[in-house]
């Protein structure tokens, strides 16, 4: 949804990009293209980020938990 919003709110922001895409040589479209693009990269690169970090708990939880399994037996 935090996505969706800032595509909406992007269309607000043509009039502002339109300079600085002149000086890019890029359309102002193509421009707020870019900077979606460059967005949802960095948003996957955060998220993939979370998730490898996850992935270590998960592991050092189960390994403690076969430790305290092996204790028990």
């Amino acid at each position: 949804m935090v996505v969706a919003s800032v595509g909406v709110l992007a269309g607000l922001f043509v009039p502002i990009a339109e300079p600085l895409a002149d000086a890019l040589g890029l359309s102002a479209a193509a421009l707020l293209g870019l900077a979606a693009l460059v967005f949802v990269t960095a948003l996957a690169i955060q998220l993939s980020i979370s998730i490898s970090g996850l992935q270590r708990q998960i592991r050092a939880l189960t390994e403690e938990v076969a430790r305290l399994r092996h204790e028990i037996t």
